[in-house]
């Protein structure tokens, strides 16, 4: 029976499910949260319970303040992965307050309750645990579209090294930053191809390198307030301008 247990935001799809299964596979109990995706979460969960490890499922709004206080509140884990997200296209023309607001409260407010909450029960209890947490490559940059949410990423990495020194005691906060992983539902082939060719190094991150990054957080015991940008050098582009 595995004492390892993760809690992962955003975790019934795409990188949050890779990150899962990848998890289970390391003798990780699974708390998995989800918020509309429950056919595809009850499916994972089944996959993940194949691999002998427990999965626990709990549907919640990150826009409603009361159910992300109540997120798995009775679980005890002692690794904390931020990855649900809220990605839609605003710019500073037609960016407004509702935009902000739901970017906000997604990206930034849950993760940071959910990691507050995480340092008291490891405070209270002597233990010692880490927080992941995703981000995007632009965080270097200038945004020009997707602005609420990529001010709300850029606010996730600020609170990523205030945490670090505020919970140092107990717990280790790092950062992924990726560029273009997987293909968007409503992009096109060609679409997310250019965005790979407009990396320096002309590539993507794969899964792989996420699981490789992942296990180098957690093996890197002086390792906190980082961020590991996964992106082939997209972030390096801001130069262009300059």
């Amino acid at each position: 029976m595995t004492n390892k247990t993760v809690l992962v935001t955003g975790a019934a799809k795409r990188i949050g499910r890779e990150i899962c299964l990848f998890l289970a596979k390391n003798h990780y109990n699974i708390l998995l949260h989800y918020n509309h995706s429950s056919d595809e979460a009850f499916k994972l969960k089944s996959e993940i319970e194949n691999l002998g490890v427990s999965c626990k499922l709990e549907t919640v709004d990150f826009l409603n303040e009361n159910e992300v206080n109540n997120l798995f509140v009775n679980e005890k884990f002692n690794l904390l992965i931020n990855n649900a997200s809220i990605f839609e296209n605003d710019n500073f023309k037609n960016i407004d307050y509702k935009s902000l607001d739901k970017h906000f409260k997604a990206n930034l407010y849950a993760p940071i309750i959910l990691s507050q909450r995480f340092f008291k029960d490891l405070q209270s209890e002597g233990k010692q645990g880490n927080i992941i947490n995703i981000l995007d490559y632009c965080i270097s940059g200038m945004p020009k579209n997707f602005l609420s949410y990529i001010l709300s990423k850029k606010a996730l990495w600020e609170f990523t090294q205030v945490a670090a020194y505020e919970m140092a005691s107990h717990i280790r906060v790092n950062a992924i930053a990726l560029s273009n992983t997987l293909k968007a539902e409503q992009q096109s082939e060609q679409n997310f191809a250019k965005s790979i060719n407009d990396s320096p190094l002309r590539l993507s991150p794969n899964i792989k390198e996420i699981f490789n990054s992942i296990n180098f957080i957690l093996n890197t015991p002086s390792m906190t307030g980082q961020v590991l940008f996964l992106d082939g050098g997209k972030h390096l582009n801001i130069l262009e301008q300059l």
